[in-house]
């Protein structure tokens, strides 16, 4: 799942809460997914507590991924 989000979709944020729940919900379902996996840049706190509301759990942490050498934290959903 990737988003990025604008500020107008900022306004609406349980719409865009529920519908990232739902689209999580149809892709296990459709696709028959056992797991869904999402990487959070750790230093953004506001992504951390948001994947966590959609249910991801945070799995382990990634030194330097990025580009930038900046931290991610791997997390997924079962």
């Amino acid at each position: 799942m990737w988003s990025i989000f604008s500020d107008i979709s900022r306004r609406y944020p349980f719409a865009m809460t529920n519908a990232a729940i739902t689209f999580c919900d149809i892709c296990e379902i459709l696709f028959r997914l056992h797991r869904l996996q999402i990487t959070v840049k750790t230093s953004d706190s506001r992504a951390m507590k948001w994947a966590k509301y959609l249910g991801f759990v945070q799995e382990g942490n990634m030194k330097m991924y990025s580009a930038d050498k900046e931290d991610f934290t791997i997390m997924g959903r079962t």
